[in-house]
């Protein structure tokens, strides 16, 4: 990734002057709505009608993109010159989050029947996980899973605050408390480190599972955190990551902050006026 140069707005929550340093993609549930917007802070595209929980830029230049629905969810790959739906999966029950594998398939996290599936290009379930959860309420048994590339599977067990590692069969092979009540992302790394978010809490651990950083709310109050949610770690160790503003605090926080590895804020993305509820986001190189 070319070196990004880092802005930080000097009126965040004034909603003034906002700038931004990168192209960022987001999936926005109070406006129901996926958006991408330029690193000058400008909305360029975005896709409406979808409660949009998960969303990421393709290699070929697609939008994917999970619907969240207690009955009705789909994931879908849209093109972004016209909207064109050019792939889409339906799921019945609810779906969390969906990742475009190296293969070509579709994993999807499922909190209905809580399970993975990973879906073919012409939507065939080609492999199916049962994860572990002791969650009665369908809504909390998982939020994002993410493949990782040692073939594991990294699922955030949101009404439990754990995170779980699984194999191909199922078996738990890592689980790591986070925070009661709240996980959000597992977002895998480098030498089975995996960076975790959820509520007031965002740490990376080690493959011992020893926190070897964290971040709470306190350490950042400038920018009013909420919950950490989607995180994007960029190639400088900065991490990129959504303050979903839900539960009465629309409008009092900053959407999206880049924090380095020394916890300061370099770069902020402040505008609640296009944006309401930033969940899941993604850098745009």
């Amino acid at each position: 990734m070319p070196q990004l140069i880092f802005l930080i707005s000097l009126s965040v929550l004034a909603n003034i002057n906002i700038v931004a340093a990168h192209d960022i993609i987001c999936a926005d549930t109070g406006l129901q709505k996926a958006m991408i917007f330029d690193n000058d802070g400008k909305l360029v595209w975005q896709y409406d009608k979808v409660k949009c929980v998960d969303v990421s830029v393709l290699a070929n230049g697609n939008i994917l993109m999970c619907h969240e629905s207690p009955k009705d969810s789909w994931v879908r790959e849209v093109r972004r010159s016209d909207k064109k739906t050019v792939w889409e999966y339906k799921v019945k029950g609810e779906a969390q989050s969906c990742q475009r594998l190296p293969n070509g398939n579709t994993l999807i996290g499922k909190c209905t029947g809580s399970e993975l599936i990973e879906v073919t290009p012409n939507g065939k379930i080609a492999k199916r996980i049962k994860v572990t959860t002791s969650v009665k309420k369908t809504h909390k048994i998982l939020r994002r899973a993410r493949k990782g590339a040692d073939g594991l599977y990294y699922v955030a067990h949101h009404g439990e605050g754990v995170c779980r590692v699984y194999d191909g069969s199922g078996n738990i092979v890592r689980e790591i408390p986070h925070y009661p009540g709240f996980c959000y992302s597992a977002t895998p790394l480098k030498d089975g480190k995996i960076l975790l978010t959820g509520k007031d809490l965002m740490k990376i651990v080690d493959k011992d599972d020893k926190i070897i950083w964290s971040l709470r709310p306190d350490e950042v109050a400038k920018w009013k955190i909420a919950s950490f949610c989607g995180a994007d770690v960029q190639d400088n160790g900065n991490i990129i990551v959504s303050n979903w503003l839900g539960h009465g605090m629309e409008g009092k926080g900053t959407p999206i902050i880049e924090v380095t590895p020394d916890k300061r804020v370099v770069w902020s993305f402040g505008d609640t006026k296009q944006t309401r509820q930033v969940l899941g986001i993604q850098v745009i190189d």
